[in-house]
């Protein structure tokens, strides 16, 4: 079965209709069969939205209007455009496009502009029309993420991480069944040694990024629901990681594990979340250019002199240790996170191709907004954008509220 965002009750419905003149123009959706006429309204339940960097807020503003510019009226995101060319390159990811609409749903949490609503909303419901599946009966439902004949831990997991946003700027909506079903699906796949399954229905082989954005999105649905069964199958499953990637490597665990240790410990006070999420940030920071005397103000804050969009990936582990340094009261901790942080956001400022960039390119109003591959390949892919604007906004929420995200 496939399912689109819909309100809790017809009764809400009724009640929300009522409420029209009072709350203004209307965009959630409720379809069966069709994609969504985006017709409905809405609560919202926001953060205070005083003393953010406005600089960012203006950054992240412009990434998600290049992400609705690359948005279909079916909710479907162009996976991949040539700024130079003008042109889409084809190509599709359900994940990634999960993925940015968890960041879509974040550019309008803190920016309060509803047209970002409008498009995360429609992104979902793309996202759910077409690739989400139920199965089973009772205590034994659950839902995954499907494409193309396979079936991916990260599906479910990337969808919770856009599914879970959604619910919390909008208690209204009704996503708790789709948010259990593949909640539950990621406890079905966690071994009992704790580690996950990352492949189902076909041989399993491990892969760095799912595990790490599953526990991500158990902590984001404990976090929401506060059912203890989520939390314990987060920290069966770093009482594994935590052990796996104990030399502190970077890989593509660390942009999502290092938040959801950031998270577990808060709530589980395990030390060595501490010292995994400062190792791996210190691993991360490693090469990473300063503002020293003749170098390009370009390539500050990134970890290459030929620098890429992955630097965002990179910078997450040193983002939500700065975090964690904060809730510890590290202070040295603080200073040396926060400062790289700080570098790596303007780095990926200065990539993002503003208004003066994108003067005689063959589409200008398509571009700009975009985080393309590098300073020399102008290919946007729309996980380019979303891991940039995810970094931001945490940037910009670590340092003025000291609190997640």
């Amino acid at each position: 079965m496939r399912y689109g965002v819909r309100y809790k009750t017809a009764a809400t419905f009724l009640l929300i209709l009522l409420l029209l003149g009072a709350m203004g123009p209307i965009v959630i959706d409720l379809y069966e069969e069709e994609p969504p006429s985006m017709e409905f309204i809405r609560e919202y339940d926001l953060p205070e939205l005083e003393n953010l960097n406005s600089s960012i807020v203006d950054s992240v503003s412009l990434a998600g209007d290049y992400l609705l510019n690359h948005l279909d009226d079916q909710g479907k995101f162009d996976y991949l455009y040539n700024a130079s060319s003008g042109r889409s390159m084809g190509g599709y990811n359900v994940l990634r496009h999960a993925g940015t609409s968890y960041s879509l749903a974040l550019i309008f949490k803190y920016t309060g502009e509803e047209r970002f609503f409008n498009g995360t909303i429609t992104s979902i419901n793309y996202m759910l029309y077409k690739h989400l599946h139920f199965e089973g009966m009772g205590p034994s439902r659950f839902a995954y993420i499907g494409s193309e004949g396979r079936i991916k831990l990260g599906g479910a997991a990337l969808a919770l991480l856009a599914l879970v946003e959604t619910q919390k700027i909008c208690p209204g909506v009704d996503l708790m069944d789709e948010i259990h079903g593949l909640a539950d699906f990621i406890l079905k796949m966690q071994y009992e040694n704790g580690s996950f399954r990352c492949y189902f229905r076909e041989e399993d082989r491990h892969n760095d990024y799912y595990p790490g954005e599953a526990l991500l999105a158990l902590a984001k649905v404990h976090d929401l629901t506060g059912e203890g069964r989520y939390l314990t199958s987060l920290e069966r499953g770093l009482d594994f990681y935590v052990d796996h990637y104990s030399r502190g490597r970077y890989s593509a665990f660390t942009p999502w594990g290092t938040e959801a240790m950031v998270y577990a410990h808060e709530h589980l006070g395990n030390s060595s979340y501490v010292d995994l999420c400062f190792r791996m940030a210190n691993r991360c920071m490693a090469g990473q250019i300063g503002p020293w005397e003749g170098v390009d103000p370009s390539v500050v804050g990134a970890f290459s002199y030929d620098p890429r969009a992955n630097t965002a990936s990179r910078a997450e582990g040193v983002v939500d240790s700065y975090l964690l340094a904060l809730i510890m009261e590290d202070n040295a901790s603080i200073e040396r996170y926060g400062k790289s942080a700080d570098s790596s956001a303007g780095f990926l400022m200065y990539l993002q191709l503003n208004e003066t960039d994108v003067f005689g390119f063959e589409d200008p109003a398509l571009t700009v907004g975009g985080f393309p591959a590098s300073y020399d390949d102008l290919n946007i892919r729309i996980d380019y954008v979303q891991h940039a604007v995810v970094v931001l906004v945490k940037v910009m929420v670590y340092r003025a509220v000291q609190a997640h995200i």
